[in-house]
């Protein structure tokens, strides 16, 4: 699949063969960075694909914000990006 006739839908059907069109549509915007962190072109969403699989395949999820495995009966953020959103908030709330 060359970058012209790039068709993420397709991409995902390759990770995800019995993928609804719900399902694709779930993983597409809510499981990758598409479109707002979509850098490289197919690359970037075949990582992005291959970890949330990998992550599923050990009954793990991948964080909402980056590709961490998160295990998805406590939270679907990791603690990384839970310790960088809490001192953001701290951040807002200190007086200047």
């Amino acid at each position: 699949m060359s970058e012209e006739s790039f068709d993420p839908v397709a991409l995902i059907h390759q990770y995800f063969p019995d993928a609804d069109d719900a399902t694709v549509q779930y993983i597409l915007w809510n499981k990758t960075g598409w479109p707002c962190f979509f850098q490289s072109g197919i690359l970037s969403l075949e990582g992005q694909l291959e970890a949330y699989k990998a992550a599923l395949d050990m009954g793990m999820d991948v964080c909402e914000y980056c590709s961490n495995k998160v295990n998805p009966t406590e939270s679907t953020i990791c603690s990384a990006c839970k310790a960088s959103l809490d001192s953001a908030r701290a951040a807002r709330r200190r007086p200047a």
